[in-house]
C-alpha cells in the first residue's frame, strides 16, 4: 500500500513539473505551422507584378462571377424564400440523394438555403451554390448545344452560354494556380475574356474597372500571416519568462509540504503508520492536485500582462536551477523514505 501511495504521489508531482513544457510544445507546433503557411504563401504569391496579375484575375472571376450569378438568379426568382419553398423537395434530393445517386449540396450549403433560424440571404450564397441553384431550379435555362461543361461557341451570346463561360474560365484559371502568375499580355487577354460575359450577365463595367486597379490583396494576406506568427512568437516568449517561473514557484512550496508530510509518516510508530499514510494521501491531494489548477489560472493571468525588462530578468533568475534541483531532491527524498518505510 505504501509503495503504491508513494509512487502515485511522485507521479502527481512529476506531472506538475512538466505542465509548462507540454504547453510550450503546443505553442511551438502552432508557430511552426504558421511559419510553413507563410513560406507557402510567399512561394505561391511572390510579391511581383506577375503574381499581382494572377490575384486580380482570381478576384475578378470570383467576386465578379458571384455578383453576375446573383443578378441572374434574382431576375429569375424575385422572391428568394418563395422559390426555395417551392423547390425544397428538389433541393433536398440534392442534399440527401437516394442510394446510388451523387450528393450535390453540402450540409453547409443546405443550411444556408434553409437556416434553422431566420431567413436565407442570397448574399451568403457563394458562386458554387449559385451555379447549383441555376442549373437545378431554373427550368427556363436550357443547356447550350455543347452542354454545361464545355466552352460554348464564340458566336453564342445567350445567357446560358455566358454562364458556362464563367465556369470554364474558372477551370482554366485554376490550372495556373501552382505558378500563380501571369505576364501582362496573358493578363490582358484573360481579363477581356472574363469581363465580356460578366458585363453581358449584368455586372457594371465601372465595377470591373475598379477591380482591375484596386490592390489585389495578395500582399496583405502574407502580411496578415506574418503578424499572426509574430503574435505567437511574443506569446511563446512570455511563457518562457512567466509561465515556467509561476509554475515552479507554486510547485516548490508543495514540494516542501510533501517532504514534511513524508517525514512525519516515517517518524510515527508502527501502530499508527497506516493512519498517517491515509492522511498523507489526502494531504498530497489537497496540497498538490489543487495547486495544479491554481497554476493553470496563474499562467493564464500572467500571459495576459505586459512585462518590462526588469521583470523578465527577475523571472529568469527565479527559475534558474530551481526546476531540475527541486525535482531531483524530491525524487531522492521520497525514494529514501519509501525504502525505510518498507
Amino acid at each position: 500500500m505504501a509503495a503504491s501511495l508513494f509512487k502515485g504521489n511522485l507521479s502527481l508531482v512529476t506531472r506538475s513539473f512538466f505542465f509548462t513544457q507540454s504547453f510550450s510544445c503546443h505553442v511551438k507546433i502552432r508557430m511552426r505551422a504558421i511559419q510553413e503557411a507563410v513560406a507557402l504563401m510567399a512561394g505561391r504569391f511572390p510579391i511581383d507584378k506577375d503574381s499581382e496579375n494572377f490575384s486580380r484575375l482570381s478576384r475578378l472571376l470570383i467576386d465578379g462571377g458571384t455578383e453576375a450569378l446573383r443578378i441572374v438568379f434574382n431576375r429569375l426568382h424575385p422572391s428568394l424564400s418563395a422559390s426555395l419553398s417551392l423547390h425544397q423537395r428538389t433541393l433536398y434530393g440534392l442534399w440527401k440523394p437516394q442510394r446510388g445517386k451523387k450528393k450535390i449540396l453540402t450540409d453547409k450549403q443546405w443550411y444556408k438555403l434553409y437556416p434553422p433560424t431566420g431567413s436565407p440571404n442570397i448574399q451568403d450564397f457563394d458562386i458554387t451554390l449559385l451555379f447549383v441553384l441555376l442549373r437545378n431550379i431554373c427550368p427556363s435555362l436550357k443547356a447550350p448545344p455543347e452542354g454545361w461543361d464545355i466552352l460554348p461557341s464564340i458566336v453564342d451570346n445567350s445567357l446560358e452560354a455566358n454562364l458556362v463561360r464563367i465556369k470554364c474560365l474558372r477551370n482554366e484559371l485554376y490550372g495556373h494556380v501552382n505558378a500563380a502568375a501571369f505576364k501582362d499580355v496573358e493578363f490582358e487577354d484573360y481579363w477581356k475574356r472574363i469581363s465580356l460575359p460578366l458585363i453581358a450577365l449584368g455586372v457594371s463595367a465601372d465595377k470591373i474597372n475598379d477591380l482591375k486597379t484596386r490592390p489585389s490583396g495578395a500582399t496583405g494576406y502574407v502580411e496578415l500571416l506574418e503578424e499572426w506568427k509574430e503574435a505567437d512568437v511574443d506569446l511563446f516568449r512570455k511563457i518562457r519568462f512567466v509561465g515556467r517561473s509561476v509554475v515552479v514557484q507554486s510547485v516548490s512550496k508543495e514540494i516542501q509540504d510533501s517532504e514534511k508530510s513524508i517525514s512525519k509518516v516515517i517518524q510515527d510508530s508502527e501502530k499508527s503508520i497506516s493512519k498517517e499514510i491515509r492522511d498523507l494521501k489526502q494531504n498530497v491531494r489537497e496540497e498538490v492536485i489543487r495547486p495544479i489548477h491554481e497554476v493553470r489560472q496563474k499562467l493564464d493571468d500572467a500571459t495576459n500582462k505586459d512585462l518590462d525588462e526588469a521583470e523578465r530578468v527577475e523571472f529568469a533568475k527565479q527559475e534558474k536551477g530551481m526546476w531540475s534541483s527541486r525535482s531531483n531532491a524530491l525524487r531522492r527524498t521520497i525514494l529514501q523514505k519509501y525504502r525505510q518505510c518498507r
